[in-house]
């Protein structure tokens, strides 16, 4: 789990299945995309169940940043369930 470099100008990260953990992460990733700036994003969902409004306004916080800078923020793997909490 972590924050990986694929390229100078894309990140990927393996988000926990724990939520205490992934709000972790997600925060530690704004604040890496806030310093590195020129970036895309793919976030791997594979590991998570389930997730929180926390979770939620962390991955629309990065969303904002991406958009600001015209990149783009992809997320992968995102399970059912996740997925409609996306759509609600």
């Amino acid at each position: 789990m972590g924050i990986k470099n694929l390229s100078k100008d894309v990140l990927l990260v393996e988000l926990p299945s724990k939520s205490p953990k992934i709000a972790a992460e997600l925060k530690a990733l704004n604040e890496a995309v806030s310093k590195m700036g020129d970036c895309d994003v793919i976030v791997d969902f594979s590991r998570v169940e389930i997730i929180n409004s926390s979770n939620i306004s962390n991955l629309l916080i990065l969303h904002n940043m991406q958009i600001g800078c015209g990149h783009r923020l992809i997320l992968c793997n995102v399970a059912t369930v996740t997925k409609c909490i996306f759509v609600v």
